[in-house]
């Protein structure tokens, strides 16, 4: 039993990779959607024999579908193993890198979803495990450049909302509400604020 995989229609073929390490070749059936779970036949090694090709049928809607061995096709299974680890190698550079080097990892996380997106269909139904990584990397990507942004505005803030604080360069602005400063330039502590009248303009 096998999940037909995404962007795969009806008619179309893709790579199955069977416990004992054969690649068969599975047709769609007609009606099923992707992600809908559909039944397969194929013959299991015998003593490392090569199993016998099987010809696919037109498969009916909700029948046993029969596969066909890959041949002489490149093993998917071995390309989409590859493809994983080299993401999750990615992925944990671009931790790295983010701890180390601020927003450097981000480039590491989007590099491996953009690869994954520029292989051909057929390549992206045929790996599953690199397109579960390309989507950690990307949400990943997603999530902590939120956050970056979020606290790079919330430093801006604090740091505009910090002006006039600690020194004042006036020693009017001690009493003025307006002023947040505690004490002088000329060295006058005013110590905790007592008022919160705003009266700047009238030195203005």
């Amino acid at each position: 039993e096998v999940s037909v995989p995404s962007l795969t229609s009806p008619g179309e073929t893709f790579i199955v990779c069977t416990p004992d390490g054969q690649q068969m070749e599975v047709q769609v059936p007609v009606g099923a959607a992707p992600g809908t779970h559909i039944k397969f036949l194929y013959t299991p090694l015998v003593n490392d024999a090569y199993p016998v090709p099987t010809i696919v049928g037109e498969p009916l809607p909700g029948q046993m579908v029969m596969a066909a061995s890959g041949g002489q096709v490149q093993d998917p299974c071995q390309a989409d193993m590859d493809a994983s680890t080299m993401g999750w190698t990615l992925y944990i550079v671009g931790w790295v890198l983010c701890c180390c080097c601020g927003p450097l990892g981000l480039i590491f996380w989007m590099a491996v979803p953009c690869l994954y997106w520029t292989k051909s269909r057929e390549d992206q139904r045929n790996h599953p495990r690199e397109r579960a990584v390309a989507f950690v990397n990307c949400m990943t990507c997603g999530i902590c450049s939120a956050i970056g942004v979020a606290v790079f505005f919330l430093l801006l803030s604090v740091w505009g909302s910090g002006d006039g604080t600690g020194e004042c360069s006036e020693t009017w602005q001690l009493w003025d509400g307006c002023y947040d400063c505690s004490y002088s330039n000329s060295g006058e502590d005013f110590g905790r604020r007592r008022s919160s009248v705003c009266f700047e303009d009238s030195h203005e």
